[in-house]
């Protein structure tokens, strides 16, 4: 079996109004799988729609044979950016604070991290993002 391929990251958050930097044709979508490990144990299947229409809303051109085109959704999208620089060994340049996440959102994000921290095998990557959490929860916006 193949492994699922969707929009996630940078890519995803902008598209979802998230993040201010909308995709533009010309740029390379970042790919769960790709460019960023899905975060599977965290969210199942789950937190992966349809971004077609938003897209076309965006004028950005959708390649025909699409029917449709699996975008994660903000949580996930910025979740998987994240660990991508955890286990990297740095700490994400963007804190969550700092994107047009709602409150309910950023309880979410909140709440997952803690969830991968928990579930984390790696010493050094889960001691990172204890670390992260300790800086996000010392933020007066959080």
């Amino acid at each position: 079996m193949r492994p699922r391929k969707y929009i996630t990251g940078m890519t995803a958050l902008g598209i979802w109004g998230t993040d201010w930097h909308i995709p533009a044709e010309r740029d390379r979508f970042q790919i769960a799988g790709v460019d960023f490990e899905p975060l599977d144990r965290l969210f199942g299947d789950g937190e992966v729609v349809d971004c077609r229409e938003r897209l076309e809303r965006l004028e950005i051109p959708i390649p025909p044979e699409l029917e449709e085109v699996p975008c994660a959704t903000p949580v996930r999208a910025y979740l998987e950016w994240a660990y991508s620089f955890l286990k990297e060994g740095h700490f994400p340049s963007v804190d969550p604070q700092d994107l047009m996440f709602g409150e309910d959102e950023l309880r979410e994000v909140m709440r997952y991290l803690y969830r991968l921290r928990d579930t984390e095998e790696d010493p050094a990557v889960k001691e990172r993002i204890s670390l992260w959490l300790s800086h996000l929860e010392s933020r007066e916006d959080c």
